[in-house]
């Protein structure tokens, strides 16, 4: 069945006679993205020639979309590769929140792209509430020479590879089912 749209052509009276269907075979569920005074439903749906999963509006209460309907009827060929799709896009997602997970006692480095602190590397010391700004958090580094800088909390990223190893393997402990719960996330 696919994604089931009205053509222009229908009488908006009674049963749709005049439908259009779009992504047969390719859609893999659906969900409700709540506005402020609207809401549109959409579709997850594979894409093959991009290789990913992307996000198509099938109804919405902003105008006459009664007709329209949507049902989940991805081959185990799609779902197969939309689950392996996800994965890897969870592996970049899990990395990143690896990364600027910092704690003390980790090896971090700066981000920042010029300046003093450029390329600055070393231990992550002690962290503190910014007074540069209201909810800003600062890291105290000490590098390898024994020299100290204190850093924004943003500009600075995990470079501690087992720590990293360690994130990652929760992940992976997660599984899909955790990738389920972060599904909309990845989709949006």
């Amino acid at each position: 069945m696919a994604i089931n749209i009205c053509k222009p052509d229908c009488t908006r009276t009674g049963a749709c006679t005049s439908r259009e269907a779009r992504h047969a075979g390719y859609v893999l569920g659906s969900f409700e993205r709540n506005g402020y005074d609207d809401s549109d439903f959409m579709a997850a749906v594979w894409e093959p020639t991009a290789g990913e999963i992307i996000a198509v509006e099938y109804a919405s209460t902003r105008g006459w979309s009664y007709h329209n309907t949507c049902v989940a009827d991805a081959t185990e060929d799609v779902k197969h590769s939309a689950r392996a799709w996800l994965v890897r896009k969870a592996e970049h997602i899990y990395l990143a929140r690896a990364r600027r997970d910092v704690s003390v006692g980790l090896r971090v480095r700066s981000l920042t792209t010029r300046g003093k602190n450029k390329g600055r590397e070393g231990i992550a010391q002690s962290i503190a509430p910014s007074s540069y700004g209201y909810d800003k958090w600062r890291v105290k580094i000490v590098g390898d020479d024994g020299s100290s800088a204190w850093m924004d909390l943003n500009r600075v990223e995990v470079v501690d590879a087992e720590f990293i190893k360690d994130q990652m393997g929760k992940a992976y402990r997660i599984g899909l089912n955790g990738l389920a719960r972060e599904y909309h996330a990845l989709i949006a």
